[in-house]
């Protein structure tokens, strides 16, 4: 389960749906970038919870809107035949500016 809460309100379930919606918002996007930060693991045996604090920033194909978001994922995961894995990763938003970033991207420099 993937729970993108306010302001974007989405909720996918299954890695299908997930992926869809994760390629579908990056490829309307002319550039992003996500900063992930400050990763906590509790872990409990075969159980897990993780919280990352992200900044976020994107502009729309039309350069007319984008993104600057700073949000924490809270996550679940089991450990499964030795592999870590989600059920369920909540996003939750603390700042949204929806405006387009004006700055100057240098794709050269992506790695």
């Amino acid at each position: 389960v993937w729970d993108l809460g306010e302001p974007i309100n989405v909720r996918k379930e299954g890695i299908e749906d997930i992926m869809t919606e994760v390629q579908r918002a990056v490829n309307s996007m002319s550039f992003f970038v996500q900063m992930p930060h400050a990763i906590v693991v509790e872990v409990n045996g075969d159980q897990a919870t993780a919280h990352t604090t992200l900044n976020e920033m994107g502009r729309a194909l039309d350069g007319k809107s984008g993104m600057f978001i700073l949000a924490m994922y809270t996550d679940n995961l089991i450990r499964q035949n030795g592999s870590w894995l989600f059920t369920q990763r909540t996003y939750k938003v603390f700042y949204f500016d929806g405006s387009a970033p004006q700055g100057k991207t240098f794709t050269s420099n992506a790695g």
